[in-house]
C-alpha cells in the first residue's frame, strides 16, 4: 500500500517538474523571439542555435 502510493506521488512530482520546465522552456522561446524582433540579427544566431 505505502509503496502504491510512493509511486502515484513520485509519479505527480515527475509530471509536475515536466510541466515546470515546458513551462520555462515556451517563456524562454518566446522571450528570445521579442529579442528577435527588436533587433534583425538575433534570428540568425537563433537558427545557428537550432
Amino acid at each position: 500500500m505505502i509503496a502504491r502510493q510512493t509511486r502515484i506521488i513520485v509519479a505527480l512530482c515527475a509530471l509536475f517538474v515536466f510541466v515546470a520546465l515546458a513551462t520555462v522552456l515556451n517563456a524562454w522561446q518566446e522571450m528570445f523571439d521579442q529579442l528577435a524582433s527588436l533587433a534583425g540579427w538575433l534570428p540568425i544566431i537563433g537558427e545557428g542555435l537550432r
